[in-house]
């Protein structure tokens, strides 16, 4: 089935490879324990931290899209990959 990735680290955590690491072996659990086949991950346009993690898993840029997010429309890149 389809999943769906996201994270969040304190500043603290940040450029220490706790969210890479952490989101590599939840998509192996995923894909061992769930049968997962597909997964999408997305960062708000102009969060490149975030955009250096997903460009780590091997997941394919699709499109920004426009989301209700936070009280408002926020725009966000979207990435897909088959597992």
């Amino acid at each position: 089935g389809q999943g769906i990735l996201g994270y969040w680290l304190g500043v603290d955590f940040w450029g220490q490879g706790y969210a890479t690491e952490a989101s590599k072996a939840l998509i192996e659990y995923a894909i061992e324990c769930h049968g997962l086949t597909e997964l999408k991950v997305m960062h708000l346009v102009g969060n490149e931290r975030s955009k250096s993690v997903i460009d780590k898993l091997g997941v394919t840029y699709i499109e920004n899209q426009t989301l209700r997010m936070q009280g408002g429309e926020r725009e966000v890149c979207v990435y897909i990959s088959a597992v």
